[in-house]
Parts: C-alpha cells; structure tokens; sequence
C-alpha cells in the first residue's frame, strides 16, 4: 500500500504521519503537566496566606460606544479547528458602505430601487451555496436587478425527532431575528478592565502580595419593537456540519425591494376586507338582534290574546231555545156513530182525555 501510495504522492513519508501523531500526544502531555503545576502552585500559596490583609489596591477604567447602524451587512465568514492548541475559531467579515445604506433605506420605506442586474435569480443562488458552516445576513442582487437581504441561522440536532422540530424552530427564529438586525439594529460596544492588589502577612512573617487582572468586552445588537414586513422563508435543511460532524438544521429567510412592497399593498387590502367583514358582521347581527326582539315583544304582548278571545267569545256564544212546541199532525181511524171507519185528524200531543175526545 505504501508503495502504491508513492506512485500517486512522491512525497508521501508514513512516519511523518507517525510524527505529527506524537506531536499531538506531546503537546496534551505538556498542556496536562502545564495545569498541575499551576494548580499545585495554587495550593501551595493558599496555605501560605494565613494571615490578615494589610492592604488594597483597585482601579477599573470602562469605555461604551453606541449608535444605530443600518446598511452593515455580514460579507464572509470562516471556521478553523486546531487539533494541536484544541481552539475553534471562528471570523466574521462584516461590511458597511453608503451604497448599501442607501438600499436598506429603500427597504425601510418600500421605494422601487433600480439596480444593475446580477448573474443568478435567489433560487439558483442559494441552491449553489454551502450553508453547513454559514451564519448572520448576507446581501444578494438577483437577475432581475432586485436587492435580497439574507438571514442565516443554524441550531444542532440531536437524535430524536422532537429534537428536530426544537432544532428547526429555533433555527427559523433566529434567521428571521438576523434579517431585522440588518435592518433595524442599534450597535454598542463595551469594555471594562480591572486591576487590583491585596497585600497579605504571611505565615513567616513577610508581606505577600497577589495581583489580578481582568478584562470584560462585549459587543451586542438590540432590536425592539420593530416590524418586518415581507419575510419570506427560502431554505431549510438538516445538514452535516463538517469540522464537529454535528447534524445541524440551517434555516434562511429573505426580505428585498419587491416584497416589501407587495406586502404592504397586501397588508392594505387585508385590512380594507376586514373593515368589510366586520361591517357585515355587524349587519349581520343588528339583523338577528332585531329578529329577537321581535320575539320577545311579541311574546310578552297579550293584544292578539286578548282580541282572539273577544272574537271567539262573540262568535260561539250559544242561545238557549224557546221552551214551546209545534204540535204533530197524525192520521188516525176515528169511528163515526153509524159504526163505520172514517178518516180524521188527532191532536193535542198526548192530552190526558184524548180517548174521551174520541171516543176511545
């Protein structure tokens, strides 16, 4: 293997390999032996220290800057890993000129900006792209000449899905928070150093005396309530980071000139139907409303009660009859004296001397 290996690289030497492996092992060896002795160091001072202080010194000197910034827009960024000092480091280039200052003013107040056209459209642009070690804003002028602010944002994986999903929402948030820091963001910058001295009577009946140093720097943007209109997102995907070998999800959200605009005509036209719709609604309502009052009024009136029983009481009255009676005609024989049947006529309705009448 050796040999072939030559045949492709001349210069290959596998004890260079070993070499650069016993370097790395040295060098732990060195940064191990480096840290006992400045602990063992350490001990040895505490237990000397045993007496009272006999003096302080302290002074601090501080320094703040702080202004609003727009138009600074991240241009490039680099990752490193140094496997002998252990250190990741990584650098950042950031940008600010008048020309992209005047481009962020046409964003702020949605002006068309004509610009000279570029090579790509966004699309092609960021499928083109490495994100897997890419963070912050990048600015982008597509084909047709239309200015694109970008906001990158990474977040690890682990191995479960909900792990995903926490990792996708924290990667979509801070990309969006990064387009509004290339917005919006007021910068500021602070430092601050201390020094100070205690002097200390020892044990042996000498005076010891223990200096320290320190040095704080920070460097923050803050937004605060500001609204971003036009956001839109343009990639998400679970990629390997290359140096940690880390899953990580990248997430990146965009703004330019076109949808800030169209944002704001859609905002418009969003809220000129929702005063329609509460206008309806609000008919819609009094309507009902109305209805309902209708029901009740018409439920707690007793008029139409009231004229329905006068009606009804009139027209169904009953009369009592008159208390006589027609008389009924009946065609019964009547014997004559001769001693034959004649016809004739009985009345009187069932009176008591009726067959003394007639001779019965």
């Amino acid at each position: 293997m050796e040999a072939a290996i030559k045949k492709l690289d001349g210069h290959f030497d596998k004890g260079e390999i070993a070499a650069d492996k016993q370097a790395q092992y040295e060098q732990a060896k060195a940064n191990y032996q480096e840290a006992m002795s400045e602990h063992e160091s350490t001990m040895n001072e505490l237990d000397q220290l045993a007496g009272s202080v006999t003096g302080e010194a302290y002074s601090m000197a501080e320094a703040v800057s702080k202004m609003p910034l727009y138009g600074a827009i991240t241009a490039a960024q680099f990752e490193s890993w140094d496997d002998i000092k252990q250190q990741y480091k990584v650098a950042m280039v950031t940008v600010w000129s008048p020309k992209q200052e005047e481009m962020i003013r046409a964003l702020l107040s949605g002006e068309a900006m004509t610009l000279p056209k570029g090579k790509q459209n966004l699309a092609d642009y960021i499928r083109s792209q490495d994100w897997s070690t890419a963070t912050g804003g990048r600015k982008f002028r597509d084909s047709s000449g239309n200015f694109h602010i970008l906001g990158i944002a990474a977040s690890p994986v682990g191995s479960s899905s909900s792990s995903e999903r926490k990792a996708r929402g924290i990667a979509e948030l801070m990309a969006r928070k990064q387009v509004a820091t290339a917005l919006y963001a007021d910068v500021a910058a602070y430092e601050k150093a201390e020094q100070a001295m205690t002097t200390m009577s020892s044990s042996g009946g000498k005076d010891v005396s223990i200096a320290a140093e320190s040095f704080t720097s920070e460097l923050s943007q803050s937004i605060e309530n500001r609204a971003v209109q036009g956001l839109s997102k343009r990639f998400g995907r679970r990629v390997t980071h290359p140096l940690s070998g880390q899953d990580i999800y990248v997430s990146i959200y965009s703004i330019d000139t076109s949808s800030v605009v169209n944002a704001r005509l859609m905002q418009a036209s969003q809220y000129q139907t929702k005063v329609l719709d509460i206008q309806s609604q609000q008919q819609l309502k009094g309507t009902k409303d109305g209805l309902d009052q209708s029901v009740r009024i018409a439920e707690s009136s007793k008029a139409v009660y009231n004229q329905a029983e006068r009606e009804a009481a009139s027209s169904n009255r009953v009369v009592p009859p008159v208390a006589t009676q027609q008389p009924v005609k009946q065609q019964v024989p009547v014997q004559n004296t001769q001693g034959t049947a004649t016809s004739g006529a009985y009345t009187g309705g069932g009176n008591a001397d009726a067959e003394d009448a007639f001779g019965w």
